[in-house]
């Protein structure tokens, strides 16, 4: 059950996944296994939260923390707690930052996240915490923060020899620099995230950082024809992966750029794409 969840889950088929999830919760329940109803009460939460229902996916999520922290005696939280309460701690930071658009009160939340994570000596889990909160302060216009999280973020990474996530964090602080108008910067770790990606053939890291270039050169450097350069690069690699969010999204940039060269005609045709997508 929890295995047939998690693969709904993977293709965003919420509904499915979360009908596994409730009979994993129930069986456990029947079980007593205490242990595997954390596990399936986080997971029905975080279910309920992709599917916009959030006062539902609150009600798990707070149940499986407080039984993660309820009997410190007992040997299955000994080792499984902690881990529990990192678990919901990041799930309800997501929950506050994407679906409540309360990155104030996401921080909270992972800054008990990292604390844990460091507590264990996890480094993933601290290194995505960073990710998180240099995100968190991002969304509040706090970019001089945000861009310290960032950092961390991209030192552990180099530290660790993770490339993929290396690319993330280059991308992260680059557009983090680009907000500050330190152009130079920007580009210098785009570039750096944008030669990895090539390097490792991760197609997702270089529609990014095609993306990220469009919008430096179209809202800081004024420049909407070579915006269209990287915008055209980035929608060839969104149809390319079937990626339709992000094909969407190519459309709309490549209507908003045009539309500021008084390209009218190209603009309205890239933009009835956009809406021809969303409608679909």
């Amino acid at each position: 059950y929890n295995r047939l969840g998690l693969a709904c889950g993977d293709m965003k088929d919420y509904e499915s996944a979360l009908e596994w999830h409730q009979k994993d919760l129930k069986m456990r329940q029947d079980d007593g296994d205490k242990k595997q109803q954390l596990t399936a009460h986080v997971n029905a939460g975080d279910t309920y939260r992709l599917l916009g229902k959030l006062d539902l996916a609150t009600i798990p999520l707070q149940h499986s923390l407080t039984d993660g922290t309820a009997d410190r005696g007992s040997t299955w939280t000994d080792g499984w707690d902690q881990h529990g309460q990192m678990d919901v701690y990041f799930r309800m930071g997501e929950m506050h930052r994407e679906q409540l658009h309360s990155p104030r009160t996401a921080i909270q939340y992972y800054e008990q996240y990292l604390a844990l994570a460091r507590q264990l000596g996890d480094r993933h889990e601290e290194g995505l915490a960073y990710n998180r909160l240099g995100r968190a302060h991002d969304d509040m216009g706090e970019y001089e923060a945000a861009l310290e999280w960032h950092q961390k973020h991209l030192k552990m990474r180099q530290d660790d020899g993770d490339k993929k996530e290396q690319i993330t964090a280059h991308v992260n602080v680059g557009d983090t620099y680009r907000r500050l108008g330190k152009l130079d910067l920007a580009t210098s770790h785009f570039n750096t995230a944008l030669q990895m990606a090539q390097q490792t053939g991760d197609q997702h890291g270089q529609m990014d950082v095609y993306f990220r270039m469009g919008e430096m050169h179209r809202e800081q450097l004024h420049s909407p024809r070579t915006a269209i350069q990287y915008y055209e690069q980035y929608l060839a690699l969104a149809r390319q992966l079937g990626d339709r969010h992000e094909e969407g999204l190519a459309y709309n940039r490549l209507g908003q750029a045009h539309y500021e060269m008084g390209e009218y005609e190209a603009a309205l045709e890239w933009h009835q794409k956009d809406l021809k997508i969303r409608q679909e």
